[in-house]
């Protein structure tokens, strides 16, 4: 498994093998979690088009804008996350 992953890290990441073993370890952890995760994603793509109402998508398309509006103004604000790793260290950026 680790070797298919490697091969595929290679490929998206040219510098792969370049890298630190934690580092390494690292991305091939985060390839293994999206990978697993995109079936899910296309199979909730698919459920989310077949069950959208567009009669009720275009009456409601003004609040639709207005969340969307507002969860823009959201993303600008800055949030931070304070983690505390194992050795006792803390890290503000999350």
């Amino acid at each position: 498994m680790k070797s298919f992953l490697s091969s595929i890290a290679e490929k998206l990441w040219p510098d792969f093998e370049t890298l630190a073993e934690p580092d390494r370890f690292s991305l091939l952890r985060e390839l293994f979690g999206t990978l697993y995760g995109l079936p899910f994603v296309a199979l909730a793509l698919v459920w989310l088009v077949a069950e959208t109402d567009l009669d009720l998508l275009r009456e409601q398309w003004p609040v639709l804008l207005l969340i969307l509006g507002l969860s823009l103004l959201a993303g600008r604000f800055s949030f931070f996350q304070i983690t505390v790793g194992r050795d006792g260290s803390y890290d503000y950026n999350g």
